[in-house]
C-alpha cells in the first residue's frame, strides 16, 4: 500500500508511526524507515536572521540540502544527498539495534521499552574545496568521514531523550590548528505538548576543538504541529548547513531559521 507523508521541517521528521521519525532537530534519531519505504527529504536553511532585509534574497540566500532514503529493511536504510553549501555530496547509512517500543494502543500508537540504539554513519565529498587555496590538495582530502551511535529513551508516552556519542574524521580541516580525527557529543529531548504538537531540542559539545576556532557548538530549538498527513516544523539554529559534518564542526554561530520537506513512500 502507497503511503504518503508530506512534512514541513527543518531538520526532523515527527514521530506519528513507526519509521517516520528520524530526525530530533538537528540530529538523527534511533528510528529507520521500514523495509520498502522511501524517502525524500529536501532540508533549506535560510539566510541569517542578521541579515538586512534589502540583501535578504542576494547571493545564495538559503542553503538546500536534498536527500533520497531507502528501507532496505526494517531497521537498516540507505541515502544519498546533496547539498548547495561547499556543493557537497554524501553517502548515509542508518542501522536500527534496537527500536525502544513496541506497538500498542496509546494515544501516539505505541509502548515505550527499554532503550533504542542505532549506528549512523555518512561519507561526504566537498566539490568546493580549492586547489588554489589548498596547493597539496588530493582527491581524497575532499572526503569526510562521521559515526555516530543514538541511544535513545522514552519516558512515558511523550517525553524523548537521546545521547548521541561521535567521531568525525576530517582528510583536510579548514583551520591548521584543528585536529583531523574529532569527538563530539550530542545530547536532544523532545516532547509532546499535545498528540499533534511538540518541542524538540538539541546541543552537541565538540571535545577536542582548537581553542582560537571562529566555529561554535551546533545546537536547535524545534517547534513542529501535525496536520492530516503534513507535518510542519519551525526550526532555529547556528550553522548554515544540513549535512551532518558540516554542521556539527563547521557552525558559524549566527542565527538562522529553516524548513524541511520530507516525502515518504
Amino acid at each position: 500500500m502507497l503511503r504518503i507523508v508530506v512534512t514541513l521541517v527543518f531538520c526532523s521528521v515527527t514521530l506519528i508511526t513507526k519509521g517516520q521519525y528520524t530526525q530530533l532537530g538537528q540530529l538523527p534519531t534511533t528510528e529507520t524507515l521500514e523495509k520498502g519505504v522511501s524517502q525524500i527529504q529536501l532540508m533549506n536553511r535560510l539566510s541569517s536572521i542578521e541579515t538586512p532585509i534589502n540583501d535578504y534574497f542576494k547571493e545564495r540566500p538559503f542553503n538546500t540540502h536534498l536527500r533520497f532514503n531507502y528501507g532496505l529493511s526494517d531497521g537498516f536504510q540507505l541515502g544519498l544527498g546533496w547539498e548547495a553549501y561547499r556543493q557537497t555530496w554524501g553517502l548515509y547509512t542508518k542501522w536500527q539495534l534496537l527500536n525502544g517500543y513496541v506497538e500498542a494502543s496509546n494515544s501516539l500508537g505505541l509502548t515505550y521499552v527499554g532503550l533504542g540504539l542505532t549506528y549512523f554513519g555518512a561519507i561526504t565529498y566537498d566539490t568546493e574545496l580549492s586547489a588554489d587555496r589548498f596547493i597539496y590538495m588530493k582527491n581524497l582530502d575532499r572526503l569526510t568521514y562521521m559515526h555516530q551511535l543514538i541511544v535513545s529513551k522514552w519516558l512515558g508516552e511523550r517525553w524523548y531523550l537521546q545521547l548521541s556519542p561521535m567521531f568525525i574524521r576530517q582528510n583536510l580541516v579548514l583551520e591548521k590548528t584543528q585536529s583531523h580525527n574529532q569527538y563530539l557529543l550530542g545530547i536532544g529531548t523532545k516532547y509532546f505538548l499535545m498528540d499533534n504538537l511538540s518541542l524538540a531540542l538539541d546541543y552537541t559539545l565538540h571535545m577536542n576543538r582548537n581553542e582560537s576556532t571562529s566555529y561554535q557548538d551546533n545546537y536547535s530549538i524545534s517547534l513542529d504541529y501535525l496536520w492530516n498527513s503534513l507535518f510542519i516544523q519551525l526550526v532555529y539554529t547556528n550553522a548554515q548547513s544540513a549535512n551532518g559534518a558540516a554542521y556539527l564542526v563547521n557552525s558559524e554561530g549566527v542565527g538562522v531559521i529553516g524548513w524541511n520537506l520530507s516525502l515518504l513512500f
